[in-house]
């Protein structure tokens, strides 16, 4: 059977999938661990668009004395583990300690880390990716407000 999601859009897509399936991975996983690979395996460097976004964002509200709160989403590193191994859990903790060592240092600016709020029962497998079930959301809307109530932006 042909994996209808996979679309080879450079030779490097189609290699790296290649040596998955030579590696023993069923056609079936490989699309998993690729995709986690894309929206995670990747280092943030200083010349990074997002970051320097996040930067310019925050620099803007502390002009206008305005406030912002910034979150890490609920984070899948169980299946993470399983479909990319330790090295991409590494880069995601690497890349979330960077953002916060950032934006921390300013005092208008609030961030808080639920990147481990919840275990994989809450995810959508099919996705690989942030998305959350509804008891995940409530779970996750439930700290934010909490984080809001009992954080004073002033101090």
């Amino acid at each position: 059977l042909v994996n209808k999601e996979f679309s080879c859009e450079n030779k490097n897509d189609f290699d790296q999938y290649l040596a998955y399936m030579s590696a023993g991975v069923p056609a079936k996983h490989v699309m998993g661990t690729l995709r986690y690979n894309y929206h995670y395996g990747e280092a943030i460097n200083e010349n990074n668009k997002a970051l320097n976004s996040i930067k310019k964002i925050s620099e803007l509200a502390l002009l206008y004395d305005k406030n912002i709160f910034f979150y890490f989403t609920p984070h899948n590193f169980e299946e993470v583990v399983k479909a990319s191994g330790e090295i991409v859990v590494n880069i995601m903790n690497d890349n979330i300690n960077k953002i916060i060592s950032v934006l921390n240092n300013k005092n208008n600016i609030k961030v808080l880390d639920f990147s481990k709020l919840l275990d994989s029962s809450y995810f959508d497998l099919k996705c690989r990716c942030e998305h959350i079930d509804s008891k995940g959301k409530k779970i996750l809307s439930s700290k934010i407000i909490e984080a809001l109530k009992d954080y004073d932006f002033q101090n």
